[in-house]
């Protein structure tokens, strides 16, 4: 009690001071909120308290994350509000330059996070990557945020007068920022050094503010505030706390400025320190605690801050309103790309699907330029909205990728062994809008893959595929599900297609392929005594969609591949062989491959479908549900004849073509014509990328197309497959890490299948 009666003293007495030195206006009430990277939703607790005292602030001063939510409040975001977007945010995602997988084109999206490590290729020679993070989803959303107050470039005409403070990395000087891109100058305000690329602003590059003022308190009297408020979370780190890189360059940055903060405190009025002992600059995952905190700390000043907000308002009267101005939509009058020398500015419009002349909803702006950001061509593309005579100008500034990678990854599998994949990506190598990959498989499977692909059209929504792939890999040949043989396959394959974008998530696509196929034995048992080749051509149509949240272990969205084909100019070339029961040596028999021929089916129907969905239960809980089908039918709706052509039905991943993953079953236990199948499971997230998942299907099979067409034979003739199994899971930067423990209930057997790193 008797310390509250001396803050309420103190504050009646600095009134009284003020009122004989300013008879006729209103006192003004200034906020300074210092930097600490999480530890900054702290000031939104105080906030609240602010605001439950009835105190209106006048100016706003703040450095890092300070700034953050300084620039919300002064632009007319309640306390309340600003709590709101600090829960709703993805930290994570916000402070590196991720992009969900969602919002990756889907010509990219097979090749996206599937590699260990990327390196540019630049200047004839293989470069380490740069290692500091742009900044792209940060940026774009405190644009967004700032949507409200686009129109407004002096920062002194904001709903709250407001200054952000940064350094120059040129000089070392502080640099206050009131004019400009509001986002920009709040983007260079939090940018750590060796961590954040630094902000170029009018030929100056600036940093965090926090390397020499990191609690600017002197600039609210510049401001011409009255009253300083002052809000300092420079707390050091323990050494506990200090295991991260973000936490460390926090605090090796902050320790330059305790001189200068503790200047800057004795000049506040009313100071508030909250104790965020525990947590460090990266505790973004603490929303909730680190708030209650700052609320908690400025409790302790609610009666003072409330005797000082009725004396104000007893004297003067209440104080204006801020409320924050609405912007539903924005007339695009413009579109202006800048920064690019090696991509077209049609690509990122294109990609964009924002016209000029057309009305918008700005929150959907970021999103737009992520489906650009999706095409892999740029590190950076950050907005800002100029007011013209007709509307608004949509002002780009674009930061290109180098155009050449090199990549590489590693992986294990029950199936395929120990593999190095190798990668390179060349983007507008011949031709402008164009991306060239080559991969290359390296093991006892040896697998190559190039493609060559062309965006166009005039929104880059259509495209020109040409690809070339080789595998060579074991085929095992089971009888009754026993293998009886072990050969070795060779498979080539021309594909020309030209497809059309839909969405950001689905392409339609029509194509030609040749395909030639090779057996050749190994290990070679009496039942299957042959080998040779076959040969076709494949005329077809697909749909793809992915709007996956990620490519492995998601817990939301789907993923759908539909083909349907005509196969014609089949031909085969057949070796018969036999083994002499005395030497056990093989020899070739006579056998007419003229005659075998004739009895195959030259030209038939392929049709292919497998769906996945996954629905969130909870946080941690995911369902999974697949469906799957496939048919090979002749132009008499009857079964097809061939020997190389089947579906592959086993194994846990697609591997190879016309494999059909089945839980239960190792790869290529079956082989059919005709299948039908579902799966259903069940994925929980025990910890921060840790999965355990299990998993039950069932599948229908017959090398008959009639057996699905006649009631009668589908009951006489159903083969069936039921197989389940548990997952143990780890997503790590080397891939998803997976051992399986599953179990074939039709002949009730039990497999361990396992798969380290990430697929080809």
């Amino acid at each position: 009690m008797i310390r509250k009666g001396i803050h309420i003293i103190y504050t009646l007495c600095l009134l009284l001071s003020m009122q004989l030195s300013h008879a006729q206006q209103r006192p003004k009430i200034g906020l300074a909120l210092s930097g600490g990277g999480a530890k900054g939703l702290a000031h939104i607790g105080v906030l609240k308290v602010i605001e439950q005292a009835g105190i209106h602030v006048d100016y706003i001063v703040g450095t890092s994350m300070g700034a953050v939510v300084g620039m919300l409040y002064a632009a007319g975001y309640s306390a309340d509000s600003i709590e709101k977007i600090a829960r709703w945010e993805k930290w994570d995602d916000l402070l590196s330059n991720k992009i969900d997988l969602p919002r990756i084109a889907i010509e990219e999206k097979a090749e996206f996070e599937k590699y260990i490590a990327e390196f540019p290729v630049y200047d004839k020679s293989i470069h380490f990557p740069g290692g500091l993070i742009e900044g792209q989803e940060m940026e774009n959303e405190l644009s967004r945020l700032a949507t409200p107050v686009y129109h407004i470039k002096d920062f002194n005409q904001l709903p709250r007068p407001y200054k952000c403070v940064a350094t120059s990395a040129l000089n070392g000087k502080v640099v206050v920022i009131e004019t400009g891109n509001l986002a920009e100058a709040v983007r260079s305000s939090m940018s750590i050094p060796s961590l954040f690329t630094p902000v170029k602003v009018d030929g100056d590059l600036l940093v965090d503010g926090g390397l020499v003022r990191n609690f600017p308190v002197n600039y609210l009297k510049q401001m011409g505030a009255d009253i300083l408020i002052g809000v300092n979370l420079s707390q050091n780190s323990t050494e506990d706390q200090l295991n991260n890189m973000f936490n460390m360059l926090s605090q090796i940055m902050f320790l330059g400025d305790l001189d200068d903060t503790e200047k800057q405190k004795k000049i506040c009025d009313i100071l508030i320190e909250p104790d965020l002992t525990g947590y460090g600059p990266s505790s973004f995952n603490n929303t909730d605690t680190l708030i209650k905190r700052g609320y908690e700390a400025a409790l302790k000043q609610l009666d003072t801050l409330r005797t000082l907000a009725n004396a104000l308002n007893k004297q003067y009267g209440p104080a204006k309103v801020v409320q924050l101005p609405v912007v539903d939509s924005v007339y695009i009058s413009s579109i202006e790309v800048s920064g690019l020398t090696k991509v077209q500015p049609s690509l990122i419009k294109g990609k964009m699907g924002i016209k000029e002349n057309t009305w918008v909803n700005p929150n959907k702006i970021p999103e737009r330029i992520s489906y650009a950001f999706g095409t892999r061509y740029f590190t950076k593309i950050s907005y800002e909205l100029l007011p013209d005579k007709t509307g608004v100008k949509l002002k780009l500034k674009a930061r290109e990728n180098h155009l050449n990678h090199f990549k590489f990854a590693i992986n294990y599998n029950t199936f395929t062994k120990a593999s190095l994949f190798l990668n390179f990506t060349s983007r507008d190598l011949f031709i402008k809008n164009s991306r060239l990959l080559v991969s290359v498989a390296i093991s006892d499977v040896f697998r190559f893959k190039t493609e060559y692909f062309k965006y166009t059209g005039p929104a880059r929504n259509f495209g020109i595929n040409l690809a070339l792939h080789y595998d060579r890999n074991d085929f095992p040949l089971y009888q009754s599900f026993i293998r009886k043989a072990l050969y070795k396959r060779n498979y080539t394959c021309l594909d020309a297609r030209f497809q059309r974008t839909v969405g950001i998530n689905a392409f339609i696509g029509a194509g030609i392929k040749y395909e030639r196929s090779g057996l050749q034995y190994d290990i070679l048992s009496n039942e299957f005594p042959f080998d040779g080749t076959n040969s076709q051509n494949l005329a077809y149509l697909m749909w793809h969609r992915n709007s996956l949240n990620r490519n492995y272990f998601p817990s939301r969205g789907s993923r759908t591949f539909v083909e349907g084909g005509y196969v014609f100019n089949v031909s085969y070339n057949i070796n018969r062989y036999q083994r002499d029961s005395a030497s056990g040596s093989i020899n070739n028999t006579d056998f007419d491959n003229a005659a075998y021929n004739r009895s195959i089916d030259k030209e038939y129907f392929m049709v292919k479908w497998h769906a996945e969905y996954y629905f969130s239960l909870t946080n941690k809980l995911t369902l999974l549900n697949h469906h799957f089908a496939g048919s090979m039918f002749n132009l008499k709706g009857k079964s097809v004849v061939n020997d190389f052509n089947n579906f592959l039905l086993g194994g846990l991943y697609n591997n190879f073509r016309l494999q059909v993953p089945f839980t239960g079953f190792m790869d290529y236990e079956v082989l059919t014509n005709n299948y039908l199948g579902t799966l259903i499971g069940l994925q929980y997230e025990l910890r921060k990328n840790v999965f355990v998942t299990t998993k039950g299907n069932i599948l229908n099979y017959s090398g008959y197309i009639e057996n699905y067409i006649d009631k009668k034979q589908w009951s006489a003739n159903s083969n069936y497959l039921i197989g389940y199994g548990v997952t143990a899971g780890y997503l790590s930067f080397m891939g998803p890490l997976e051992l399986t423990l599953m179990r074939d209930e039709t002949n009730q057997t039990i497999n361990f299948y396992v798969n380290m790193g990430y697929l080809f």
